[in-house]
C-alpha cells in the first residue's frame, strides 16, 4: 500500500524545520511493501506559529496536506499534534536525514500492514 507524507525540510535532505515554523512541505509517497519512496511535489502553507496557533492558519495547512496520512518534522507542539490528528494526520518527530526517516516510517508501515494481515487471518 502506498502513503503520502509531508516533510518539514529546507533542502530535502533533513527533516530540519519545526512543523509550526514551515513554510513549504516536501511531498513523499511510500510504499510500504517495497520500502521505496520518491518525492512528488513542494506544497507552500502558512507557516502556524506566527498566527499564535489560530485554527483557521491549521485548517489551512491541514487542507494542503490532506492527502498525505503523516507529517515528519523536527519538532512539533502538542496543540499542532491535537490539531492534525482531528484532521486525520499524523505528526512524527524525527530530526534526522530524510532518507533515513522515510525507511523508518515505510518500516514501520510495512509492519503495520503485516500485523493487520495476521489479524484478519486469525478473524480478530
Amino acid at each position: 500500500m502506498k502513503y503520502r507524507a509531508a516533510l518539514a525540510t529546507l533542502d530535502g535532505e533533513e527533516i530540519d524545520v519545526h512543523f509550526g515554523r514551515c513554510g513549504n512541505f516536501l511531498v513523499a509517497e511510500i510504499d510500504a511493501d517495497t520500502g521505496e519512496a520518491g518525492f512528488i511535489e513542494r506544497r507552500e502553507v502558512a507557516p502556524v506559529c506566527p498566527s499564535g496557533h489560530d485554527d483557521e492558519v491549521f485548517c489551512g495547512v491541514a487542507d494542503a496536506l490532506s492527502d498525505c496520512r503523516f507529517v515528519i518534522a523536527a519538532r512539533a507542539g502538542l496543540y499542532a499534534k491535537r490539531y492534525m490528528k482531528s484532521k486525520g494526520l499524523i505528526i512524527i518527530e524525527d530530526p534526522s536525514e530524510v532518507s533515513d526517516a522515510l525507511k523508518k516510517l515505510a518500516a514501520h508501515l510495512k509492519y503495520a500492514e503485516n500485523m493487520q494481515k495476521v489479524s484478519d487471518e486469525n478473524g480478530d
